[in-house]
């Protein structure tokens, strides 16, 4: 009986042993036993990923491996797992080939009967780790400082928060870092476009959408608005969603592509409406008059004896008439109704939802105002409209055709005596034809037959109008 259970002891002994040197031996950590003064007694086959044999580190002290920087600290660890204290630490060896390796290593005091009688230590290469942990932190370093020294805004926005902004959207802002991560939303952007920020937001947390650029107004700390160009991806972020972007103030890129378009679609001298925005908003009433089956007109102006008030008085008084003749125009019709100066001398009234009665009011509001004196520079200065009007869609459905068509019949109000208004009627239209048929006849025959100048009368009786 007493032997089974002795041999049973040993059977457990032998097992036991079998486990540890398995696990000794088959461990891909280095595993070294150090005596009490820090000599290699025994190392499992690991060392040889270091480039030495166990005979090669056999009674060796643990310093001979060392980089002398780490000596001291080490020591200090080795000193405490004397101590009966296990510690894990890092530092840098030498391998056979002499290269520095950096480790993780953990020092197990060996306790037998209560008495320390030497030190385990289990070494990890975390070479590759430290190089990669190098690696990123040097990246991030780079990322930070190209991110704190950008031109261009950066954010992270979290839990309806930002979480992160770059000294950039602060100076767009004028708000510092505490004070608008301390912000909601409803604080910094504009009330209008607050409900498509939120919209834009949700897309982006609720993956609908992986981007947005989109340009919202913001209220600065100084209460004046700008405009930021926002642009927005969604990220993980300590392990939430967040949305990333970046930030471009272009207030300044949006007030020179209006004044651009201002430029573009507007006289210089008046601010009215030119004729190319004329052409677009004459369309444009067409296209909705057709739906609406409304009715509008077009009064085409010229001023009367304009030339001569240019070359007596000069153009800049004939300027300073244009704008006055301008701001008079502006009072004499509705708000959205559509003045332009065509060009010269000529201006143009759109009338929108008008029909003759209203026509005739304005035409004849216009004549009396305008042929009122104009007083520049102590000179009491006279001109009168002669005044064509056309009318949606009874004279056309075109801007080409309406304006053709209003130019006709102030030509028409001209030949009557001038400051008068004309409507276009399809008479007129073939009269002007006539006219020109006529005139083109003329020239023809004065082509072909030479001129009396005795009598302005060629050989075949014609009298050329042109002659004297």
């Amino acid at each position: 009986m007493f032997v089974r259970k002795v041999s049973r002891q040993s059977e457990q002994l032998q097992l036991n042993e079998q486990y540890y040197k398995s696990l000794f031996d088959q461990n891909p950590d280095v595993i070294i036993t150090f005596d009490l003064e820090g000599k290699l007694i025994s190392a499992n086959r690991a060392v040889l990923l270091f480039g030495f044999t166990i005979s090669d580190i056999m009674n060796k002290p643990f310093t001979a491996f060392l980089v002398p920087n780490d000596i001291e600290r080490t020591n200090s660890h080795f000193k405490q797992a004397v101590m009966g204290l296990a510690t894990t630490y890092e530092c840098s060896i030498y391998d056979k080939e002499g290269n520095q390796r950096d480790v993780k290593a953990t020092n197990i005091p060996i306790i037998i009967k209560d008495k320390v009688i030497g030190v385990y230590g289990i070494i990890k290469e975390i070479t590759e780790q430290k190089k990669a942990q190098k690696n990123l932190m040097e990246a991030e370093a780079k990322y930070r400082s190209l991110v704190e020294n950008s031109l261009v805004g950066v954010y992270i926005f979290q839990n309806e928060k930002l979480v992160y902004v770059n000294p950039r959207i602060c100076e767009m802002t004028g708000y510092d870092e505490k004070e608008l991560l301390s912000l909601n939303l409803a604080q910094v952007i504009y009330p209008e476009d607050l409900p498509i920020v939120t919209e834009n937001i949700i897309k982006l947390f609720s993956n609908e959408v992986s981007t947005i650029t989109n340009q919202y107004r913001v209220i600065r700390k100084d209460k004046r608005v700008i405009t930021l160009e926002i642009y927005g991806s969604s990220i993980d972020y300590h392990g939430k969603t967040a949305i990333i972007g970046t930030v471009i103030d272009v207030s300044e890129r949006i007030k020179t592509e209006k004044m651009i378009k201002h430029m573009a679609y507007h006289d210089q001298l008046t601010g009215l409406p030119n004729r190319y925005l004329l052409r677009e908003k004459l369309d444009g009433l067409v296209k909705r008059s057709k739906e609406r089956h409304e009715n509008f007109t077009l009064l085409f102006l010229d001023l009367d004896r304009f030339k001569p008030v240019n070359d007596t008085f000069g153009h800049e008084i004939g300027d300073k008439l244009l704008i006055e003749i301008a701001t008079k125009l502006k009072d004499l019709v509705d708000q959205n109704d559509i003045i332009s100066r065509y060009g010269g001398d000529e201006f143009t009234v759109l009338l929108s939802n008008s029909n003759v009665q209203r026509a005739r009011e304005v035409a004849q509001s216009i004549l009396v105002h305008l042929s009122e004196p104009f007083y520049q520079s102590h000179n009491e200065i006279f001109v009168t409209p002669s005044i064509g009007i056309s009318m949606f869609p009874e004279h056309g459905e075109t801007f080409d055709t309406l304006i053709k068509n209003a130019d006709l019949a102030m030509y028409f109000a001209k030949s009557l005596g001038k400051n008068n208004y004309q409507f276009f009627t399809e008479d007129l239209k073939e009269k002007f034809h006539h006219e020109l048929e006529v005139e083109g006849h003329l020239r023809k025959a004065l082509e072909r037959k030479p001129v009396s100048s005795a009598t302005g009368m060629n050989s075949a009786g014609v009298i050329n109008p042109f002659w004297g």
